[in-house]
């Protein structure tokens, strides 16, 4: 992992632990961290980017590049 992309994330999560615990805050909720949801969010990001990103690609390189810049 490049230097920047690890930064952005740990950026990102704090940005999103911030909006979570205020959000909290101003509705007099609790935040609740469980493995199970982590584990599932991160499981459901994994699916998305192999269902939108590397199956596609995958398909697209197969194709002759002629042929596919001659078609619709």
């Amino acid at each position: 992992m490049r230097f920047g992309t690890a930064v952005s994330l740990l950026i990102r999560l704090l940005l999103g632990a911030i909006a979570a615990y205020s959000i909290a805050a101003l509705a007099g909720w609790s935040v609740a961290w469980s493995p199970l949801s982590l584990a599932a969010a991160v499981a459901a990001c994994i699916a998305v980017g192999l269902g939108f990103g590397v199956f596609p690609a995958r398909k697209a390189a197969e194709l002759d590049p002629i042929a596919a810049l001659r078609s619709d």
